[in-house]
């Protein structure tokens, strides 16, 4: 995710996190997983209060692979016994 730097801290990323956590949920997904590239800490603190932590996955940034990134999941709670969808 890229949010443009006139509109950071407007609270866009944590909207458009919040949503894909949500459409996740609605399709009974299990997990929401991404990639973080070390050493930009906003965007861990974004999804560290989110409550995603690392999973101990690395792997070269694919876009430049001095830099590397690390995977971070999200179990999301299982869906209710006869909730409707």
């Amino acid at each position: 995710m890229w949010v443009n730097p006139e509109v950071r801290r407007l609270g866009v990323a944590t909207r458009l996190v919040a949503s894909v956590m949500e459409w996740a949920q609605r399709g009974r997904a299990s997990a929401v997983e991404l990639w973080v590239t070390h050493g930009n800490t906003p965007a861990l603190s974004l999804y560290r209060g989110f409550g995603f932590v690392e999973t101990g996955a690395r792997q070269p940034l694919p876009s430049d692979p001095t830099k590397e990134e690390f995977q971070m999941i999200y179990w999301l709670p299982p869906p209710e016994v006869g909730k409707n969808k």
